[in-house]
């Protein structure tokens, strides 16, 4: 009797718990949002859970066996779709994580892969066809003003991201043509209670990475002010294009005076986005080669990955030979048209398309980003590839300014060490740098596990540093031999941007060290701190 009556004061607590939930989640979209993600990530993280821990070891399968990656191939398969749905669906932080774990091929299988990387590209706009302008028009104070101020808008939008869209525009007063940046109406409450929400679900799920995702909130609460991020933008601006890398990149000027909380107002740079350029030129090559692009990408994966810079030599030389033949071929219709031709009409000529080239883009970007963070102290953090341009004239256009982060003298000083040391294989001095004049820490401070960790974050993810692991793999086993107690603050950013780089390279079958293409900046900025 005593158990039938707790028994139903359970029940009738649990139905006016549900009931409460139900009612506050009416009222909240935070909890709403909150609701939709545990009720439809749950069940699934519960099953990979199940067939690692439950169902292959009842059936005596190892997890490192064929077998085993063909199970899980099946659910990766299964859930795939469903993610991406829900990603969709709730926008916010899914679609912003879901854009940086693509950034890399080894922390996600290759069917959720492929749609985090159609988001860095190809997220369908939330707004509806004049809804952006009627945000810029309220900005600028009504329809008369937004009439004032540009003689020309396309309510087609260049692109959509996470948190807005960009449209393309020609200004009154001048005529330029400006890239007008728009935030989403409510993105920020939205973005707030998804970080909430996702540091939950780490904490049960990996919680390796909950002491990173503190700085990723806070660094991530800067995008959410366009006035903040124009100036940033004129931050870098002033910093980058009055030196010599001003032939090299090309950082939009802001119009600080038409910019406000919700829309930011910027130099149109030409040009196609670095992954959809990438893409199209693939695209073409497999056309060329009767297969299709995922048949392409998946020889390529194939293929043992390379040191960025190996064979350098040979690209450029057989670069050099194509269009030298491309001469050699036009050299009887350059006859022509300066002979019969300008009677007759003139013949094209032919030029073989000359593929992009990667190594130099990606040691660019990461010189680029190491005089940011020694010589100025104002880091980009988000560089991925949706973030820059194939300009027409041969430069890289840098384009997304919401991940900024000034970086103290004394921690870039203390970071070049490292840098250096890293680079220079001086593990044991690496360890100290970081433990002893960076602050981090880590439950044993096991210096095999630091060096490790420290080196995966900050220069390389290869094979004498993961043990042959992929990164989410590495981090259990180092959570598991060493669990991190305190990560720097600043120690997060920089890392974030080194391993994009790495993500890059990754893609394409690039191995780089980060440490050793930073070093001789990192010498000379401590040179000229005084500390060698």
């Amino acid at each position: 009797m005593a158990r039938g009556r707790l028994l139903g004061r359970l029940a009738l607590g649990a139905t006016a718990g549900v009931g409460g939930m139900a009612a506050l989640a009416s009222q909240d979209e935070g909890v709403r949002r909150s609701l939709t993600f545990w009720s439809r990530a749950l069940p699934i993280y519960a099953h990979y859970r199940w067939l690692q821990y439950v169902e292959l070891p009842l059936r005596g399968v190892d997890l490192a066996s064929a077998e085993s990656e063909r199970r899980y191939n099946e659910l990766h398969e299964r859930y795939a779709p469903r993610v991406e749905k829900l990603a969709l669906e709730l926008r916010g932080f899914y679609v912003k994580g879901a854009q940086i774990v693509s950034m890399r091929e080894d922390i996600l299988p290759e069917a959720h892969l492929r749609w985090c990387k159609r988001m860095q590209a190809e997220v369908p706009t939330p707004f509806a066809p004049d809804e952006s302008r009627r945000v810029v028009e309220e900005a600028l104070g009504g329809a008369e003003a937004f009439a004032r101020t540009f003689l020309h808008w396309d309510d087609e939008p260049l692109g959509a991201a996470s948190i807005g869209v960009v449209h393309r525009a020609r200004l009154a007063r001048d005529g330029r043509e400006v890239a007008v940046k728009v935030m989403m109406p409510g993105i920020e409450r939205k973005f707030r209670s998804d970080i909430g929400t996702v540091k939950r679900f780490c904490q049960l799920a990996m919680p390796q990475h909950v002491s990173a995702l503190d700085e990723v909130e806070a660094q991530f609460f800067s995008e959410f002010d366009y006035v903040l991020e124009a100036r940033n933008m004129a931050r870098v601006h002033a910093n980058l294009m009055p030196t010599r890398w001003a032939r090299r990149v090309a950082v939009p000027a802001p119009l600080l005076d038409l910019c406000s909380h919700h829309v930011l107002v910027m130099e149109l740079l030409p040009g196609e986005k670095l992954d959809v350029g990438l893409r199209s030129q693939w695209k073409r090559v497999a056309a060329r080669r009767g297969i299709s692009l995922a048949e392409l990408e998946a020889a390529e994966r194939a293929k043992p990955a390379r040191p960025l810079g190996e064979g350098a030599w040979v690209h450029a030389l057989a670069l050099a030979l194509v269009r030298a033949a491309d001469v050699c071929a036009n050299l009887g219709r350059l006859a022509y048209n300066w002979s019969a031709g300008l009677a007759l009409g003139r013949l094209p000529y032919s030029w073989s398309e000359l593929p992009a080239p990667l190594s130099s883009i990606l040691r660019l970007l990461c010189e680029v980003h190491a005089h940011e963070l020694f010589e100025n102290g104002v880091l980009n953090g988000d560089p991925h590839a949706g973030n820059v341009l194939l300009m027409p004239d041969g430069r890289l256009g840098l384009i997304d300014y919401g991940q900024v982060k000034e970086l103290p003298l004394d921690f870039r000083v203390r970071y070049a060490k490292l840098i250096v040391a890293l680079a220079d294989g001086r593990n044991a001095e690496a360890v100290r740098i970081a433990t002893d004049e960076m602050g981090l820490r880590t439950r044993r401070n096991d210096p095999e596990v630091l060096w490790r960790v420290l080196a995966m974050q900050h220069d390389r993810d290869t094979d004498d540093v993961t043990m042959g692991l992929n990164l989410q793999l590495f981090m259990e086993w180092a959570e598991a031999q060493d669990p991190m107690e305190y990560t720097p603050p600043d120690l997060v950013l920089p890392g974030r941007v080194t391993m994009m780089m790495r993500g890059f390279g990754n893609a394409f079958r690039l191995q780089l060290s980060v440490a050793k293409l930073w070093r001789e900046q990192a010498v000379a900025f401590l040179r000229a701190q005084g500390e060698l």
